[in-house]
């Protein structure tokens, strides 16, 4: 069967619409799969044509960047590397190796396991021979499955950002690296079971990027456009910034350097950011335009700038004035709308066919967001361990260390009485541990796994509330406070139960306890009638 972007397919159980398109053969290997098939999350085929658009261009934009990058492993490979360089390569490893180990730690995995992309499983094991356990020995042979790993591991390794070489398959670095990756790994077990045992072990930072060699009091001659992110991203990321927001930022990098046509930061010109801004305009909402890919490049080629890597911010200076779009109706659902709402969990039957926690959120997660206020992915990465008994209620902490909070501060909220006569707790008992909505494969697909519930929440909630001037998912959190304020209830309360920051200096005087949220929520009215 062939796929074209002509048209969007309608599934046949579902009827929800979706993009498909086969990948082509020649980048397949960089994409990992042999299929785009993407949810438009909708059932009208208006709206899904007008949306299968949108992401036939996304998706052309990402093929060009694709072969970009496999023209540019098509260069000419370098025969040898340096000490110092192999070096780098086996700690850039290690440090990769205890992130991984602290992302599992996160999910709550506490006992010792396998150190990631290692088959060996402990400290012990490595050194119960000495230095003869190594896989890869001084002539550079590799011994069986372990030495073949990590003779395996050279090339991905050495083509992430900031590194970006490619080997000649004979090269005797080759062997070299090799073994220096083995070498981080039982760094890295050593110190993974430090940390199982208590000790405080942290991990270090990266390595400074590889730089290309430039002329003499110039700054350097050619500046990768995503190699500047991973530099800008490595100190976002330790001041604070969000996983979301490397993932859109790499979005926009992506989509520019398909619209340039190059991958060079030193060239990109104002003019070239104004094009890119114009023809974005064409795509996707202003608001998209002036807050993602405006924002992501000021701040990308504003930090080449700073730490001298660019002569100038192509970005700075261009914005986009935002007009008030008309507003023909509350944002909140209606009361009707939200009762209808709830009733359609209540009967939300569930399909065979259909995951058992695809339907629990869809049962839940209007519930639990109609008396939080909350942001549906914060309900949707709620784990069994996130709520206790306390003073006589339940109690969920949501927490940042369960995937993202978008304040990054984590908040104990009292759940509603009407949520306990419902049955939650009946939830709770029935959970085998984890998520309660979600089965991430890993921590690091957390918040694709986050956005692809979202939407399956969003087409549910469509199927109820058709007016799509209202947002299905974020309605909740308007309707919260409509009837917050209906009952004249305290405004910070209702503010920290919804996760906002405080508004005043004095807001942040005293706390919002367990009891002041008691006292508020016995006069909040009971929902879905």
């Amino acid at each position: 069967m062939v796929l074209s972007m002509s048209r969007p397919w309608k599934h046949p159980v579902t009827g929800v619409y979706y993009f498909r398109k086969i990948v082509p053969a020649g980048v397949r290997a960089l994409v990992g799969k042999r299929e785009w098939k993407i949810s438009l999350a909708t059932k009208d085929p208006d709206e899904a044509r007008s949306k299968h658009a949108v992401e036939a261009v996304r998706v052309s934009q990402e093929l060009t960047v694709l072969r970009l990058r496999l023209a540019a492993l098509s260069a000419p490979p370098l025969p040898e590397l340096d000490a110092e360089t192999i070096k780098r390569v086996g700690d850039a490893y290690y440090v990769h190796l205890l992130e991984e180990d602290e992302e599992r730690r996160v999910e709550g995995f506490r006992t010792p396991e396998r150190i990631p992309y290692d088959p060996t499983p402990t400290f012990e094991e490595y050194v119960a021979d000495g230095a003869e356990l190594l896989a890869i020995d001084r002539d550079g042979h590799a011994r069986g499955e372990v030495g073949a790993f990590y003779m395996g591991e050279v090339d991905e390794v050495l083509s992430w950002d900031g590194f970006d070489i490619r080997l000649d398959p004979a090269s005797p670095s080759r062997k070299r690296v090799a073994r220096e990756l083995q070498a981080a790994a039982i760094r890295a077990a050593k110190a993974k079971e430090e940390r199982h045992k208590g000790e405080p072990i942290a991990t270090p930072a990266y390595p400074p990027p590889l730089q290309k060699p430039a002329p003499a009091g110039s700054l350097i001659a050619t500046q990768p456009l995503l190699t500047l992110f991973a530099d800008w991203w490595r100190e976002a990321k330790a001041t604070g910034r969000k996983a979301s927001t490397h993932d859109n930022y790499r979005n926009t990098m992506n989509t520019f350097i398909a619209f340039l046509g190059h991958d060079d930061a030193a060239k990109v010109t104002e003019d070239d950011v104004i094009r890119f801004k114009d023809h974005r305009l064409s795509v996707v909402s202003a608001k998209t335009v002036k807050d993602g890919d405006l924002a992501a490049l000021k701040s990308v080629l504003g930090w080449g700038k700073a730490n001298r890597r660019l002569v100038l911010n192509a970005a700075e200076g261009i914005t986009l004035k935002l007009g008030k779009r008309p507003q023909l109706r509350p944002k909140g659902f209606t009361a009707d709308e939200a009762r209808d709402l709830l009733k359609a969990a209540d009967n939300c039957p569930q399909n065979p066919r259909e995951r058992s926690k695809l339907y629990l959120s869809k049962r839940w997660i209007p519930w639990l967001c109609a008396y939080t206020g909350a942001r549906v992915g914060e309900m949707i990465q709620l784990r069994k361990q996130d709520v206790r008994f306390e003073d006589g209620h339940y109690v969920a902490t949501i927490t940042p260390e369960a995937g993202t909070e978008k304040n990054n501060l984590a908040r104990d909220v009292v759940l509603h009485p009407h949520l306990i006569e419902k049955g939650f707790p009946d939830l709770l008992a029935s959970s085998q541990g984890g998520y309660l909505f979600i089965d991430p494969t890993d921590s690091a697909r957390i918040l694709n796994t986050l956005k692809s519930r979202r939407n399956d929440l969003a087409e549910f909630a469509r199927e109820t509330i058709t007016d799509t001037r209202v947002k299905p998912n974020h309605g909740w959190r308007h309707r919260h406070t409509t009837v917050w304020l209906e009952a004249g209830l305290s405004d910070r309360v209702k503010d920290y139960i919804q996760g906002r920051p405080p508004k005043t200096v004095g807001d942040t005087y005293g706390d919002v306890t367990i009891k002041a949220q008691i006292v508020n929520l016995a006069s909040f009215p009971q929902q879905g009638v």
